[in-house]
C-alpha cells in the first residue's frame, strides 16, 4: 500500500470521530426522504416509488403511510439544503508554505481551507464567501465547475484568498487579514454556514481546528513541530512533512559545481513518494516515480555518473542532473510537495549561524573576525544534527566529520541531544530614544519541554581602543534578566532606558533540563579559546525622529553600531596615518548595521 493510500485510511478514521462530534448539529430539512440534508427530485422519485406504503414504513414522516401529508412536507422544504461544512484551517501570510499551482507567476496567496464533516458530497456551487460578515454576498462561488468546487465527505476543498478571480472558481476577490472575518454562506446571501473574526498569525502560520471540524483551534507551524496542513487533515500529521532535507555538499574542494549534492531523510515510519516533487530556488530539480522509504535516504546530485564513481558504495537512491548551481556563498534550498506545497526549506551559509568566527591574523597590523568551517570547501559536507529538530536553524547543521561527506547514509555529525536552537531574535524599538526601553524577543526551541532557562545578557558599552588589544570576555561586566514566556517558544526581556549615545551590547543564553547551554550569537575564537565578545548591539540616539524620514523626497539613511573598542580599530585603519600602510588592512569589525527607507 502506497502511503498517499495509508495517509488516507488514516484520514477517513478520523474525521469519522468529528462528523460523530457533530451528529447532532446536523438537522437535516423536513421532507429530506433519501437521508442526504437536502430537499430535490431525488427525494420525490423516492416517495413516489414508495407512494401508499403502510404506516411506519421507511420513508414514512408523519405515521400514518405514505400519502398526500408526506407530499405536503416535501413541497414545504422544497431545495432546502444544510451544508455539512466548516471552515477549518486559513493562512493570512503565505510565504513560502504553498504556491498556487494556478498562478502563472507562481505566488503564494492566502488560503481558506473547508473540510466536509458530513457523509455525502457537497456542491459549494452558489455558496458565498465573504471578508465582512454583516456583508455575506461578497463573492458567489461559480456553478459551472462542478468537478472543482464539490467537497466529497470526509475531504477538504483549498480556497486561494488572492483577490484574483480571474484565475478560476476556486479563487476568491478578496484577500485576508488579522481583524477582518472569514464566513462562508449558503445561496440565499443570508443563512451562515460558518464564520468568524480572524486571528492574528506572523508569517507561513495557519490558525485550523483540532481535530478537523471541531471547536478547538491550534497555531500549526513549523517551529512548533505541528506545520500549516492546507487540503489535509488537521488531526494527523501529515506524513509529507516527515521528509527533510539532511545534507548539502555545496562547496566541494574539488571546486567542480558537479560534485555538489543535497540529501533528503525520511524521519517518519511510513514510505512517502516523491513523484511530482521539486527541488527549486538553488538548483532545479524534479522527482519521478520514486519511493522514499521510512528510515530512508535520496541523493539529488548534480552530476549521477559523477557521483557513483566518487561515491561507490552508496545503495540509496541516487537521481539528477539538476539545473543550475549551489552558491558558495549560500542560499535557500527549497523542497515543494506535488501540490505545490513547501515541504521543507534551508537557508544554508558560509557564514552566520552556519559558520565559526575566529579572530583572524594580522593584516596590515590589525586583526579582524572572519568565518570558516570545513564544509566551506575543505572538503567536508553540511550535516544535519538533530532531524526531528527544525532544520531551519544553522546550529543545527555542523560539517561532517569523514573527508567527504555520509550521502545515503546517517550522518556523522548525529546526535540524540542537543542544546536549545535560538532564533527570530527581534528587538523593540531598533533606534530608541533614551526614554525608552527596549524589548529584546527570541524564539527558543528544546528537545525537552521543561526545565528550559532563558537568560538575556546586557551592557553598556565602555571599552576604548588600543591598537594591540583584542575584546575579551568578562561575565561580571554584564546584567543577567531571565527572558519570559507565555508557553509559545516566544521569550521577553527588557533593558531599561539608557543615556543618550550610548551603546548597548547584548547575547541570550538558553539552558535546558539537561544542562546543554547555547547562546545567541554564538562564541567566537580568540586564539583557540570560545568567547561571547562578538554580540548584538543597538545604540540609544535622542536625534532619530521616524517621522522625518517619511516626507516626500526623504533619503534613506543608514546606521553602523560598533563598540568604541572596533570603531576606534577600523578608524585607525582608515586614518591613513601610519608608515605600515595599516589602510590596505581587510581586517574586518563586528557590528549592527540598520536601514531605514525614506
Amino acid at each position: 500500500m502506497s502511503s498517499r493510500h495509508a495517509r488516507f485510511g488514516v484520514l477517513v478514521a478520523l474525521t469519522l470521530s468529528a462528523s460523530i462530534a457533530y451528529a447532532d448539529s446536523i438537522i437535516c430539512p423536513p421532507g429530506d426522504v433519501t437521508r442526504d440534508c437536502q430537499v430535490n427530485l431525488d427525494d420525490l422519485v423516492l416517495l413516489a416509488q414508495h407512494w401508499l406504503d403502510t404506516p411506519g414504513s421507511g420513508i414514512d414522516m408523519d405515521g400514518g403511510g405514505v400519502g398526500l401529508s408526506d407530499l405536503n412536507t416535501v413541497s414545504e422544504n422544497w431545495l432546502r439544503q444544510e451544508f455539512t461544512l466548516v471552515i477549518n484551517e486559513y493562512m493570512i501570510s503565505n510565504n513560502t508554505t504553498i504556491r498556487d499551482p494556478e498562478d502563472p507567476d507562481e505566488e503564494y496567496p492566502d488560503w481558506i481551507e473547508l473540510f466536509n464533516y458530513g457523509d455525502r458530497p457537497i456542491n459549494l456551487a452558489g455558496c458565498w464567501l465573504t471578508d465582512d460578515l454583516d456583508e455575506p454576498m461578497t463573492w458567489r462561488i461559480p456553478s459551472d465547475h462542478p468537478e472543482l468546487t464539490t467537497v466529497e465527505p470526509g475531504r477538504f476543498l483549498l480556497l486561494w484568498a488572492d483577490n484574483d478571480p480571474a484565475q478560476g472558481p476556486l479563487h476568491l476577490d478578496f484577500a485576508m487579514k488579522a481583524g477582518e472575518d472569514v464566513g462562508l454562506f449558503k445561496p440565499d446571501g443570508s443563512t451562515m454556514i460558518d464564520g468568524f473574526a480572524v486571528e492574528s498569525v506572523i508569517a507561513d502560520q495557519s490558525f485550523g481546528r483540532i481535530p478537523d471540524g471541531s471547536e478547538s483551534w491550534r497555531i500549526f507551524s513549523v517551529s512548533n513541530g505541528n506545520p500549516p496542513t492546507p487540503g489535509e487533515s488537521n488531526s494527523e500529521p501529515a506524513t509529507e512533512d516527515n521528509i527533510v532535507i539532511n545534507e548539502i555538499m555545496y562547496h566541494p574542494s574539488s571546486e567542480n559545481d558537479l560534485d555538489e549534492y543535497i540529501e533528503l531523510f525520511n524521519k517518519g515510519d511510513r514510505s512517502v513518494q516523491l513523484q511530482g516533487w521539486r527541488i527549486s530556488d538553488g538548483v532545479d530539480f524534479t522527482f519521478g516515480d520514486l519511493t522514499i522509504p521510512a528510515g530512508g535516504f535520496v541523493v539529488i546530485s548534480a552530476d549521477p555518473d559523477r557521483f557513483a564513481g566518487t561515491y561507490p558504495g552508496v545503495t540509496a537512491p541516487v537521481v539528477g542532473p539538476w539545473t543550475g548551481i549551489l552558491k558558495d556563498r549560500g542560499e535557500e534550498i527549497l523542497l515543494i510537495n506535488a501540490k505545490g506545497r513547501y515541504i521543507d526549506l534551508v537557508p544554508y551559509s558560509d557564514e552566520g549561524e552556519w559558520a565559526k568566527r575566529f579572530l583572524g591574523p594580522l593584516d596590515y597590523t590589525h586583526r579582524g573576525w572572519l568565518w570558516s568551517d570545513a564544509h566551506d570547501g575543505l572538503g567536508e559536507s553540511l550535516e544535519l544534527i538533530k532531524p526531528v529538530m527544525p532544520n531551519e536553524f544553522g546550529r543545527n547543521w555542523a560539517a561532517s566529520t569523514t573527508g567527504h561527506g555520509t550521502p545515503g547514509a546517517a550522518n556523522s555529525v548525529r546526535s540524540e541531544g542537543i542544546a536549545p536552537l535560538i532564533g527570530d531574535v527581534e528587538q523593540s524599538p531598533i533606534i530608541p530614544h533614551s526614554t525608552d526601553a527596549v524589548t529584546i524577543t527570541a524564539c527558543v526551541i528544546d528537545e525537552l519541554t521543561t526545565g528550559l532557562t532563558v537568560s538575556l545578557y546586557w551592557r553598556r558599552d565602555q571599552s576604548s581602543y588600543n591598537t594591540s588589544t583584542y575584546p575579551t570576555y568578562n561575565a561580571a561586566s554584564y546584567t543577567v534578566i531571565g527572558m519570559t514566556t507565555g508557553g509559545d517558544g516566544i521569550y521577553t526581556a527588557t533593558i531599561p532606558a539608557q543615556p543618550d549615545k550610548a551603546v548597548v551590547e547584548f547575547f541570550i543564553e538558553a539552558r535546558d533540563a539537561g544542562g546543554l547551554i547555547r547562546t545567541f550569537p554564538a562564541p567566537s575564537d580568540v586564539d583557540g579559546t570560545p568567547q561571547q565578545v562578538t554580540n548584538l548591539l543597538y545604540q540609544v540616539n535622542n536625534a532619530y525622529d521616524p517621522a522625518a524620514l517619511w516626507v516626500t523626497g526623504a533619503m534613506p539613511k543608514y546606521y553602523i553600531v560598533m563598540t568604541e573598542s572596533e570603531r576606534g580599530r577600523l578608524a585607525d585603519i582608515g586614518d591613513n596615518e601610519d608608515s605600515t600602510e595599516e589602510y590596505n588592512s581587510d581586517a574586518q569589525m563586528n557590528a549592527t548595521f540598520i536601514s531605514v527607507d525614506g
